[in-house]
């Protein structure tokens, strides 16, 4: 507020100035500029959630060529794409190059059509570095004439993830350190110049970033890390170090080739303290710290009961059997489904615990996010008329059904953002969908192809990588999207109640749940591609934990 008071007072200082001038028919020294600005959002090559919009106060810098003034707007109407925003524009400016950019800040500068950035003193928290030049000629005197900008990304985004510390091991957050192996610039003050067919070119001066907490992050829920840097190709892979505030170490080197793209947030490689693992069942979604526990000494980091949940109270009984819980959203939530007779899901905040988003999903056995805040839920066999369909639904609308797509017994669900598609298998069948009408309020789900799956009652579906499903019930089997073939996993051949299969293709590390009891189990297995034999069997038994375990995931390798 008190920066919106004093753009007022600049303004009507600066309408005071024109009149004045004016009686002296003098030039003022700074004339008010309306301008419409929009942001293009980064994509994240994960698929996971990411927007762009305005936010109330966000502010917009103006910098123009050779005058040294970082000038500030701040949004004025966030309800819109693109918001007004009105600049004080100095009129030795009019004509030349200026640039609008985003996150404003003083350090930056603009000279010969060239912005530069500071990236010695991120904060750690996600800022999509954007920038749009301008010629200068026009300026809007109000909304209806005010020239339209889009601001488009500048730097590419590297994400740490640094999971949850356990209890029995405390930790708070001091620095993160990202290099190349191959001493590529990445750091220091970013330059970006603007040429004239929009391609974008980006030098830096460092060959790290490092984000410094000045208070020590608390880890009990862990962190996203979030470096801009300039774009780049790490030819010999690259190196991130974790550092806790007693100056504690942990370094992941990555020795492949990866490339971080402008306008892209890019998670890194590599694990950082421990194999974060979640089991579900009943009516608990647990989540340990796996390299730390033993047999049933399960070091807990992590646990939401629904029954004591503050889901409403007419649809709490409907997670009694409590079946799947995927991590959404970069960690901060978790997607739960209960295949109950009458069942659910829900969407809980892993800080918090509250839930988000419920809805009556009759035998649910699997979800996923979509795209503009919407969710798709697995239902499998059932009377009822939620039964044998997908269902989707706005996470702003707790259980209306936007749109219902009949699947028989579907049990697994999964979308694939690089390729735009949603996959779904139900009794012999793997469907691809695509999205359709999807900016509107009747969203559809268009079967693109059917092929049928090598054995009946399939029953998790998992992303192995942007090519690959791993399909598993009776047997298991990687499934390669683009030829649409199917090879088996041999591990698992002859067993018929595979509940959870969760495949590290980069280490060959496997965590599974096979059903020994009806459809539950008491054992969580690492297993390792090939091999029949368990490199750790963790124990679950009921009177410690209450719980039936139906299924793993994996959230941190």
């Amino acid at each position: 507020m008190k920066k919106l008071a004093l753009l007022s007072v600049v303004l009507s200082a600066l309408a005071s100035c024109f009149a004045s001038c004016g009686d002296k028919n003098e030039t003022p020294a700074q004339q008010a500029g309306v301008f419409k600005i929009a942001k293009t959002a980064y994509s994240v090559s994960d698929g996971s959630k990411n927007t762009a919009s305005w936010t109330a106060g966000e502010e917009c810098g103006l910098l123009v060529d050779g005058i040294d003034e970082n000038i500030i707007g701040v949004a004025r109407n966030t309800t819109e794409s693109a918001s007004p925003f009105t600049f004080a524009f100095p009129s030795a400016g009019r004509g030349k190059a200026c640039c609008f950019y985003s996150p404003r800040d003083d350090n930056s500068k603009f000279s010969n059509g060239k912005l530069s950035l500071d990236l010695t003193a991120q904060t750690g928290e996600l800022r999509q570095y954007m920038a749009a030049v301008y010629d200068g000629q026009q300026l809007g005197r109000g909304t209806s004439d005010a020239p339209k900008l889009t601001l488009k990304p500048v730097l590419a985004i590297a994400r740490v993830h640094v999971p949850a510390c356990s209890s029995s091991d405390p930790r708070r957050l001091a620095s993160v350190t990202l290099s190349g192996n191959n001493g590529e610039l990445i750091g220091g003050t970013a330059t970006i110049g603007f040429l004239d067919d929009g391609v974008i070119e980006t030098s830096a001066t460092d060959t790290k970033c490092t984000v410094t907490y000045a208070e020590p992050l608390d880890l009990a829920n862990g962190a996203d890390v979030y470096m801009a840097i300039a774009p780049t190709t790490f030819e010999k892979g690259y190196t991130v170090t974790v550092t806790d505030e007693k100056g504690q170490r942990n370094t992941v080197a990555y020795s492949a080739p990866e490339t971080f793209s402008l306008g892209t947030i890019t998670p890194t490689q590599g694990k950082f303290g421990y194999t974060e693992l979640a089991f579900v069942g009943s009516t608990n979604v647990y989540i340990i710290n796996a390299d730390n526990s033993t047999d049933d000494n399960l070091d807990v980091v992590w646990h939401w009961d629904s029954s004591t949940s503050d889901i409403p109270d007419a649809y709490r009984g409907m997670f009694v059997h409590c079946d799947d819980a995927k991590s959404v959203n970069d960690g901060k939530q978790i997607l739960v489904t209960s295949s109950s007779s009458t069942g659910g899901c829900a969407l809980i905040d892993r800080l918090s615990k509250k839930c988000l988003f419920y809805a009556r999903c009759n035998n649910a056995h699997s979800a996923t996010m979509l795209p503009s805040d919407r969710i798709v839920v697995a239902c499998s066999t059932g009377n009822n008329e939620r039964n044998n369909s997908l269902l989707v639904f706005d996470q702003a609308e707790p259980d209306k059904v936007k749109y219902q797509a009949k699947l028989k017994s579907a049990h697994g669900v999964q979308w694939i953002a690089s390729r735009q598609r949603l996959y779904a298998i139900g009794e012999n069948n793997l469907v691809e969908y695509s999205l359709q009408d999807w900016d509107t309020s009747s969203p559809k789900l268009k079967v693109e192809r059917t092929i049928k799956t090598p054995t009946n009652g399939l029953h998790d579906l998992t992303v192995v990588s942007d090519d690959e499903l791993l399909c598993a019930g009776n047997n298991a089997y990687l499934l390669r999207l683009d030829n649409m073939t199917f090879t088996e996993l041999k591990q698992f051949h002859g067993e018929t109640t595979v509940k959870s299969v969760n495949y590290n293709k980069s280490s060959g590390a496997i965590w599974t749940t096979i059903a020994e009891e009806s459809w539950w189990t008491f054992h969580i297995k690492e297993m390792h591609i090939g091999s029949n034999d368990p490199v750790k069997v963790l124990s679950v038994p009921f009177s410690k934990y209450g719980t039936n375990v139906y299924k793993c995931r994996v959230y941190q390798w």
